[in-house]
């Protein structure tokens, strides 16, 4: 599938011999950064040129019909510019579940994914290659801004229109689960060591800059995608001894982990899962110091409502409600019971929740979970619902984050996965505006193991978490020694956290009801509909663009 027509770039004053008869010279074609770009006939014609000053701006450039050489990239402008090279990565995914039309393919093949930073490209004789560009969200000067880029002889000119406004803060609350095991497995470190906290701090950046402004808190190793009876590479922030029938309990770990998000603007918090995931009939892997030796106190052979894991919770809650408090996080942080229980596990998760929420000193509980009847019978204080959920509307007067997963791949739906388009992926910011959610979770920002944790694996070369889940649901960003490699979908979803402040931005100068009727007449409604055209987004963007001006 494609989208968009190609349209033709400055290219330099020899661009009519360019088309003789019989030759061929290299062409630089413009486009927009919400397309795949997979042959000539996917690039897509700009038709916004505006951004707020603290907004980004992100487009593409087509290389096409180059010679054996190698090629200098460079940018000329008043504005900070990044380049990256846009390379295929395999998206394999056996489509056996219903699928819509919206897709790039419905196929294992390569797909436009991995981007590197670059400032000059390698091609081969009539090779094609292409360039994605970021001017950054720091705050730029309002007015008329000239870019130019060349890529060997050959250039692009163009001018960015900055409005003299700023993207509002954002009010959702934002989290991608960060697996802090993945630093460990890929770079071989010790989970929380220095060396650990170096990495850390490089995705820490990735992560608040696309948007994300609450964090996965291991306080015990999560107990999330792990095989019944196995178990996660232990990553415990909180040090626990057991002297007698009292436990004690060493907050420093987790404290300076709480910092070091702080220090990037993480402003909300989620503690890891009290009880295993799909039910909560188990506990978690716990490590205590007993009798001078750390030892697996707590796991798959404990049974969640064990008498003595009970009494575990009761003094860990004391010691949590002791410490949230003298760090001042406890109205922003949540407590996580178990991850996506099903309608058989009701009554197992009521009584926990009960429990939990006696306890608890009133700490908000919050989990994945998508049955209303949850709500009703434990006043959960914030659900996140899958938006494939057939009780969705239920949920509408309800504080909730959405959230999709593997499996969420029909009835236009958006989704991040290599085979779908990036507006497709993109829209999720209008969206959350226009059914009022309070933000978005995702389980996989950087989840670089097989399914269920059996092995780990090399996000370059597999993106499926050993072939049991779709290209693109794992993870969004890349390891790298400095800092962190992005997907093209990154910045999707960046623009997507915009999108949804640039609505509100607009609210606050003319209504909510001004804004809803732009969506409206532009096609954004609810989840399922929504212009399926990168022209007529970018139409849509320059009607709020221009209720700004």
């Amino acid at each position: 599938m494609t989208v968009g027509a190609a349209w033709r770039a400055v290219i330099g004053s020899d661009n009519k011999q360019s088309f003789k008869k019989g030759k061929r010279k290299m062409e630089l074609l413009l486009s927009s950064a919400l397309v795949k770009i997979i042959d000539k006939n996917d690039v897509s014609e700009i038709r916004s040129f505006n951004c707020l000053k603290n907004e980004s701006f992100n487009f593409q450039i087509y290389v096409c019909d180059t010679e054996n050489d190698v090629y200098e990239i460079g940018t000329k402008s008043d504005l900070k510019i990044s380049c990256y090279e846009v390379l295929p990565c395999k998206g394999n995914y056996d489509f056996n579940v219903k699928t819509d039309d919206y897709y790039i393919k419905t196929e294992s093949d390569t797909y436009p994914e991995l981007l590197l930073p670059v400032n000059k490209i390698e091609c081969g004789k009539n090779q094609n290659k292409t360039l994605f560009f970021e001017i950054d969200c720091s705050e730029k000067a309002a007015g008329k801004h000239d870019v130019e880029v060349t890529v060997g002889d050959k250039s692009v000119s163009f001018s960015v229109n900055v409005l003299n406004e700023n993207l509002t803060d954002s009010d959702l609350i934002v989290t991608h689960w960060f697996h802090s095991d993945a630093i460990c497995n890929y770079f071989n470190v010790k989970p929380f060591s220095a060396e650990w906290y170096v990495h850390f701090e490089d995705f820490m950046r990735a992560y608040v800059k696309m948007g994300n402004n609450m964090l996965l808190v291991p306080v015990f190793t999560p107990p999330l995608d792990t095989e019944v009876g196995g178990e996660r590479l232990t990553t415990q922030l909180l040090k626990i001894k057991k002297v007698g029938n009292r436990y004690e309990f060493d907050f420093s770990d987790m404290k300076r982990y709480i910092d070091e998000a702080k220090s990037f603007g993480i402003k909300y918090f989620e503690l890891s899962h009290l009880f295993t995931q799909w039910g909560g009939e188990f506990c978690p892997k716990i490590i205590v110091e007993e009798n001078g030796e750390n030892i697996k106190k707590f796991g798959w052979n404990v049974k969640s409502d064990d008498e003595e894991y009970s009494e575990f919770l009761k003094q860990y809650f004391v010691a949590l409600n002791d410490f949230l408090v003298k760090e001042s996080i406890k109205d922003n942080t949540f407590m996580h019971l178990t991850d996506e229980p099903k309608m058989k596990n009701i009554e197992k998760y009521s009584e926990l929740s009960a429990f939990v929420k006696k306890y608890n000193f009133g700490i908000k509980t919050m989990d994945a979970l998508s049955h209303f009847d949850f709500i009703e019978k434990t006043k959960l204080d914030l659900p996140a619902v899958v938006t494939d959920s057939k009780q969705i509307d239920l949920f509408e007067n309800v504080r909730k984050l959405f959230y999709y997963c593997v499996r969420v791949d029909e009835n236009y739906l958006s989704n991040r996965y290599f085979h779908m388009p990036l507006l497709r992926t993109a829209i999720l910011g209008m969206q959350l505006y226009d059914k009022r959610a309070d933000g978005f979770l995702h389980w996989g920002f950087n989840f670089y193991n097989t399914a269920l944790s059996i092995a780990t694996i090399d996000p370059y070369k597999d993106a499926t978490a050993g072939g049991k889940l779709v290209a693109g649901d794992p993870f969004i960003v890349y390891p790298a020694e400095k800092g962190v490699n992005y997907s093209i979908r990154y910045f999707a979803l960046l623009k997507a956290f915009e999108d949804y402040r640039l609505l509100k931005t607009v609210e606050n100068k003319a209504g909510r009801a001004v804004v809803k009727e732009v969506l409206t007449r532009n096609g954004v409604c609810g989840l399922h509909k929504y212009p399926q055209e990168v022209k007529k987004y970018e139409e849509l963007k320059n009607q709020l663009y221009d209720l700004l001006k």
